[in-house]
């Protein structure tokens, strides 16, 4: 495979339908699934669209998708990871922060392209394979960063506050409600230098994000330093195995000396 080129074309299509259902959505139209996380209608039609087009497209390869099982094959070069919306709570209640979301992971299993893509703040960010990180198809140049201050911003998922203490965090914390849109932002808003994620997120939340931040030259990294695996992902559910953080490798090494977990 050379390029996903055409993957980042259909998940610019998808958005476009996403948006038009988000137009025509009734708060009282969301689900519940098992784990209590809103499933819509949208969802599922982005996901069968995007798995079914991609698959005619890019045939032979793996799939790991949020709201459909399929059968995986390790003897496969490639694998896509798919999550049709992401903040699907966001989207049922017509806010802004939602995305759409594809990865391709190697034969090793390493996010190596993807695509991130919010279609109501009109922002794509991708990484096609072996090219750079961009932002609607712009070069993403994050700054290095040497020290924290009162103004660094760190993007958090909802639910880190009930087990971090990040008091020793000098700057500015904020959550959007989308993983993908957290990992993805810092890249392209240079007062945002990292994003800090509980460990509730699955393998379709984070791998487009992932591939981006690793064409940028970013990481993410669990609290122990270990980079999230994908192969153990497999064996977990596709469900990350601690608290991580995302940004260059030195913002994660800062990041994760200001946290402490809660007793």
């Amino acid at each position: 495979m050379e390029s996903i080129g055409s993957v980042i074309e259909l998940v610019s299509q998808a958005g476009s339908m996403a948006l038009d259902a988000q137009k025509r959505l009734d708060f009282g139209d969301r689900e519940f699934k098992k784990d209590g996380s809103v499933v819509t209608e949208t969802d599922r039609m982005v996901e069968d669209f995007l798995y079914e087009q991609i698959d005619r497209q890019y045939p032979g390869c793996n799939f790991i998708t949020e709201e459909r099982s399929h059968q995986f094959d390790p003897a496969r070069d490639y694998t896509f990871v798919i999550d049709p919306i992401d903040g699907t709570d966001n989207f049922s209640q017509n806010m802004h922060f939602w995305s759409i979301s594809v990865a391709l992971l190697d034969a090793d299993m390493q996010p190596v392209a993807g695509v991130v893509y919010a279609p109501k703040l009109d922002l794509l960010f991708a990484a096609d394979l072996g090219g750079p990180a961009t932002l609607n198809s712009a070069p993403l140049n994050p700054p290095p960063i040497e020290a924290f201050t009162d103004l660094t911003g760190v993007i958090v998922s909802s639910r880190v506050h009930r087990q971090l203490d990040m008091r020793q965090f000098p700057g500015k914390i904020r959550a959007f409600g989308s993983a993908a849109i957290h990992l993805s932002f810092p890249l392209a808003y240079p007062g945002m230098v990292g994003s800090v994620h509980d460990d509730r997120a699955f393998a379709w939340d984070i791998a487009g994000a992932h591939a981006i931040c690793r064409a940028a030259g970013w990481t993410m990294r669990y609290m122990d330093d270990r980079e999230i695996d994908y192969r153990a992902l497999r064996d977990s559910g596709w469900r990350v195995e601690d608290f991580f953080v995302s940004g260059s490798p030195s913002v994660c090494g800062m990041l994760r000396d200001c946290i402490t977990r809660y007793e």
